[in-house]
Formats: C-alpha cells, structure tokens, sequence
C-alpha cells in the first residue's frame, strides 16, 4: 500500500523500449533505481545505505569515466549534423566533463524548447553550460544573472563571442527602466505621507513600504493581503486593510513617471518589466 501511494518520477518514453540502450543512458537508469531507492526511505522505513551506496558507486563510474571535449566526435558522430558543431567549434575545449554532462552538451535544442538542469552546487552546471555555448559558436546565447558581481564572474568563464551575460536588473532598465532615469531609488517612510495625500504615523508607513516591497517580490499583478506581513496581519487584524489600499497608492505614485515624489526602487522597475510580459 505505500509503495501504491508513493509519487515516483516517470520514467523516459527510451526506458520503456525493449531495444538496446547505451552505457550512458544504463547508467541514467541506475540513477532513476537510486531516486527511488532515496523515496522509499521513510515510507518503506528503508536503510539510508540502499541508495548512498547505489549514489557512491555511480559516482565513481562517472569519474573513471570522464570524457574530454576534444574526442566528442566518437560521442557525436551518430548525430546527423554533429560533425558539422566539432568541425566550427573552438579549438580550446579540454574540459573533461562526465557521462552526465556529455548527454547535455549533445543535447539539441529547438525553438521554444525550457531545459532543467538539476545538480547540486559545485557539480559542473555552469562548466557544462560554457562548453555547450563553446561548442555552438553560431549560436547566440544570453546569460541572465540576479547579481553584478555574477555577470562579472561569467564573462570570464563564458565565450564572448557568442555570449551576453547580462543582470536581470540591466535587461529590465534596457526595457522599461530607463524612462525612471533620475528616480530611481528606495522609497523613504518620511515622504510616504506626503504621497498618499494625508499624515500618517511613521510605522505605519514603514509597514505600508514593506508590504509595497513583498508585493514586488512577488509574483503577482496586484497587491493583496498576503502581501502584509504575517506579524502585523495577526497583531493588527482590524488595520490590515489600510495597509494594502496605502501600498497600491505608494505603487502607484512610484510608477507614474511625472510623480517625482516617490522613486522607483530598483526592484520596482523590475516588477515592471515582469508585469509587461
């Protein structure tokens, strides 16, 4: 019965086959026995060994196993078209990369395709990235970063020929935030009256500014109740309200381009360019 009523990742439609399958995609397969082996733990009240030895040895595999980029063509050559990406790709790809990571470099991609690439830190997302990018010299990609100091760190490691790496921050100003040019900033508490056309206590428009900033990191269109902080919901049930219509006036003000009374944070812009797409 919990085996029956336990969730487990569907299998690819090239498991299902019974044609013969490459080490690589064997060794996929393994990887998939592990997940599950990780999921019946509690359920099943499984040892945790089951799936770190099944992890550990595969592990291991990968690392005796590691191809460098230069002898691909053997990867690729039953590809239709590869030959063609080794004959044009740049000449200083020698980064060993494991069986995992040559599956996504081989990987090609269609217009409209979304690829998800899981791993934990440190294991090679981004190195698996720069030498697909290197491999595709015609191809134009774009790097999207949520700070300066990652773009920075990317430009070094990514090819500039074919690569932009740009903050999403910059692709935003690029798109709406530059018609904020000289307001852009946070939003004072000592101003917030004078914006909402009454005088207000200055914790109440600390909290109208905060449930302003959870609405911009956000995912919504509109701010919302949620959008108040947990703790003033429950200390002040009967107020609540009065914060979200005072934050959706604060947006307002900081939006409307001849208001030069309350700047657009940075952020803000940002909800913008999100609200526009």
């Amino acid at each position: 019965d919990v085996i029956r009523q336990t969730t487990f990742p569907q299998l690819p439609p090239r498991y299902k086959s019974k044609e013969f399958v490459s080490p690589a995609c064997g060794l996929d397969f393994l990887y998939y026995i592990a997940l599950y082996f990780k999921a019946l733990r509690q359920p099943c009240q499984l040892t945790p060994g089951l799936h770190y030895r099944l992890y550990y040895a595969l592990y291991q595999s990968e690392r005796a196993g590691r191809q460098v980029l230069g002898n691909l063509s053997e990867v690729l050559s039953s590809r239709t078209g590869q030959q063609t990406i080794l004959r044009y790709s740049m000449k200083n790809c020698a980064t060993r990369l494991t069986q995992e990571q040559v599956a996504i470099v081989n990987h090609r991609m269609k217009l409209g395709d979304l690829i998800k690439i899981v791993a934990f830190a440190g294991t090679g997302k981004t190195t698996t990235l720069v030498e697909y990018t290197k491999l595709r010299p015609a191809t134009k990609f774009l790097v999207a970063c949520y700070n300066k100091s990652v773009q920075l760190h990317a430009q070094k490691q990514f090819p500039r020929g074919n690569v932009e790496c740009r903050t999403f921050h910059s692709l935003a100003y690029s798109a709406v935030g530059y018609r904020y040019r000289g307001q852009v900033g946070n939003i004072s508490a000592y101003l917030v009256s004078s914006a909402l056309g009454r005088s207000v206590h200055l914790i109440h428009s600390k909290r109208t500014i905060d449930t302003l900033n959870n609405y911009i990191a956000s995912d919504e269109n509109e701010v919302n109740p949620q959008h108040v902080p947990e703790a003033v919901r429950k200390k002040e049930p009967n107020k609540w309200r009065n914060y979200v219509d005072d934050a959706r006036r604060l947006w307002d003000c900081a939006i409307d381009i001849s208001n030069r009374k309350v700047n657009l944070s940075h952020d803000g812009y940002l909800k913008l360019w999100q609200l526009s797409r």
